[in-house]
């Protein structure tokens, strides 16, 4: 059986005009909503709830919002990469540095719904 090969970035699926824009658009809430640091718990992630995955939804529910080093989206979000239909890495610029959002739908017409939230530097 041949090997897979992985497609050089250049070869990489990209995403739509409109799939970029749903994309970014989530991305910049979910960040805006999780910058949040002076927040109390539940304000914080009832905020979060709407835009995450309900696997990402558990994990959020470890966090402190204390430890969130930002507090403001710092500007526009531009999409990283992805399969350019059902999964999309979004850079969303904060005042606490870069975030990677992965934002995921399960069918072509369906929701986009944040998997991670982390900052890049981290990845």
């Amino acid at each position: 059986m041949p090997t897979p090969t992985v497609p050089h970035a250049a070869e990489q699926p990209s995403a739509s005009p409109a799939v970029a824009d749903e994309a970014t658009t989530i991305a910049t809430s979910v960040v805006t909503a999780f910058c949040r640091p002076t927040l109390d718990f539940q304000t914080w992630i009832n905020g979060l709830y709407p835009y995450l995955s309900q696997t990402a939804a558990v994990a959020y529910e470890t966090v402190n919002p204390a430890r969130v080093p930002c507090t403001a989206v710092t500007g526009a979000a531009r999409v990283r990469d992805g399969d350019g239909t059902f999964t999309v890495r979004v850079i969303v610029p904060t005042n606490g540095g870069d975030y990677s959002v992965y934002v995921h739908r399960t069918e072509v017409t369906g929701p986009w719904l944040v998997e991670q939230i982390t900052p890049l530097a981290g990845e």
